[in-house]
C-alpha cells in the first residue's frame, strides 16, 4: 500500500442506495482496485437518478455527489458553464485533503478535476478511456483532453493511456482495461470445441450510435439471404440504450426479428450463464479504446470481430483471436463471419486456446499492479512514509 491520501474526481454518474452508493460497468470494480492502492480516500462523482444494474462502489471516507449537469452536449456544456464556480469550490475542498488524486477521462467534471489538481500542483494518476488515436467520432472536448495531458505529463502526474503504442511522450503509458479477477479466470472452463450449428453470435455493449450496433444488423440481414434455413445463426444483442427502439423497428423492417434477440442490460452473473453458449462475438463500435467486452468473450474461449480501432490490432490479432473489420462495413463483417463458418475443427480450437490464453492474463489484480509500480517508480515511495 502507498501511504498517500487519494481522491478520484470522476464524471460517471452514481446514485445512492439505502445508505450505498452504486454506478454501472466495470466502474465500481477498477475503483475497488485503485483505491486498495492507497491509504485514506474520497471521492467526487456526479449525482444520478438510480439505474439498472447498479454495483456498490468501494467504502470511502468522503463520498461528494455532484449535481448532475442537465441536458445533452451543448445544453450539457453550458449546465456545466452555468455551475462552474460551484464545481471547482466542491473539487477543490477535496483535492486540498489529499496527496494523489486519480481521474478518469474523458469527460467535463473529470477534466475539471484534472486542471485543479495541476492548478493544486498534486500528484496525478490520470486514465484516459476512449480511443486515444483521433477519427471522425472524435469531439473538440476530447482533442482538448488529450492535448492537455501531453501538455503535463511529468514525473509527479502519470498519464496512462487506454490501448498500446509503439511510442508515446514520456510519463505516458499505454494501458489495458479490465474488470476481470484472478478467482473469475480460475472459475471459467472456455470453450473447445468447433462452432454450433446453427451458431450463435453475440454484441456486447451500450446500444448507442457510436457503437455501430446498426451495421452488424445491416450484416446480419444480408448473411442470412445467403444461408440455408437450417444454418441461420442467432444474433443476441446483451446491452441497453438510447438507441434501442430504433434497433428494433430495424430488425422488424429487415424481417429478421426471429434471428434477433435483444437481452436488455446484464449483470455479470447473467453474462457468465450466455457466453459460454455464444461462437462468435461481433462489436462493430466506430471507436473505442479497450474494450471491456473483447476480454469478456475471449476469455470463454470465443473468437471477436471487431472493428479496427482503439487496441483492437493487438487485442485480437487478426486471424489469431479473431478478425478486424473496418468501421461502418457492415459488408466486411458478412464476409468475416462467413470465413469464420468455414475454419476446420483443429483450427478452430487452436484459436479458441489462443483467445483464453490472452485474456487470463488481464486481471485486475495485474491492472493494479501496473498502476502500483508506475506510481513507485516515478514518486520515489516509501513504504515507511506517512502521509496523514
Amino acid at each position: 500500500m502507498i501511504p498517500l491520501k487519494l481522491c478520484v474526481i470522476s464524471s460517471k454518474q452514481c446514485w445512492q442506495h439505502e445508505g450505498k452508493w452504486y454506478s454501472t460497468g466495470g466502474f465500481p470494480t477498477q475503483m475497488e482496485a485503485i483505491s486498495s492502492i492507497f491509504l485514506r480516500k474520497s471521492f467526487v462523482i456526479v449525482n444520478s437518478t438510480p439505474k439498472e444494474g447498479g454495483q456498490p462502489l468501494p467504502e470511502f471516507e468522503t463520498i461528494v455527489g455532484l449535481k448532475k449537469p442537465n441536458g445533452k452536449d451543448s445544453i450539457r456544456k453550458l449546465s456545466v458553464f452555468s455551475r462552474l464556480i460551484g464545481y471547482c469550490r466542491q473539487i477543490s475542498a477535496e483535492i486540498k485533503k489529499c496527496d494523489v488524486v486519480h481521474i478518469p477521462l474523458p469527460g467535463d467534471i473529470s477534466l475539471i478535476g484534472f486542471l485543479l489538481s495541476v492548478w493544486y500542483r498534486k500528484k496525478i494518476i490520470a486514465r484516459y478511456g476512449g480511443a486515444w488515436e483521433d477519427n471522425n467520432q472524435t469531439t473538440w472536448a476530447s482533442k482538448l483532453t488529450k492535448r492537455l495531458m501531453r501538455l503535463f505529463a511529468s514525473p509527479n502526474r502519470q498519464m496512462l493511456v487506454t490501448g498500446y503504442f509503439q511510442s508515446l511522450p514520456k510519463h505516458m503509458h499505454g494501458f489495458f482495461s479490465t474488470t476481470l479477477s484472478e478467482s473469475e479466470v480460475r472459475q471459467v472452463e472456455p470453450r473447445c470445441s468447433t462452432m454450433q450449428s446453427p451458431p450463435n453470435f453475440i454484441y456486447i455493449g451500450r446500444l448507442s450510435s457510436e457503437k455501430g450496433v446498426n451495421y452488424l444488423i445491416r450484416a446480419m440481414a444480408d448473411l442470412l439471404t445467403q444461408l440455408d434455413e437450417e444454418n441461420r445463426p442467432q444474433l443476441f444483442i446483451a446491452g441497453d440504450g438510447p438507441m434501442r427502439e430504433q434497433l428494433e423497428s430495424m430488425c422488424q423492417s429487415l424481417n429478421i426479428s426471429q434471428q434477433v434477440t435483444f437481452l436488455g442490460h446484464l449483470n455479470k452473473e447473467d453474462l457468465r450463464t450466455i457466453l459460454p453458449k455464444m461462437d462468435l462475438c461481433i462489436q462493430p463500435s466506430l471507436t473505442e479504446g479497450f474494450s471491456k467486452a473483447w476480454v469478456e468473450a475471449l476469455l470463454y474461449g470465443i473468437p471477436v470481430i471487431s472493428s479496427r480501432v482503439g487496441a483492437a490490432s493487438y487485442v485480437i490479432e487478426d486471424h489469431k483471436r479473431g478478425w478486424l473489420v473496418s468501421p461502418e462495413a457492415s459488408d466486411e463483417i458478412v464476409e468475416k463471419i462467413n470465413y469464420a463458418l468455414t475454419i476446420t475443427v483443429l483450427n478452430w480450437q487452436v484459436i479458441q486456446k489462443n483467445c483464453h490464453e490472452f485474456a487470463s492474463s488481464l486481471t485486475i489484480e495485474r491492472w493494479k499492479e501496473q498502476i502500483e509500480n508506475i506510481c513507485r517508480a516515478n514518486w520515489a515511495i516509501q513504504d515507511e512514509e506517512v502521509a496523514c
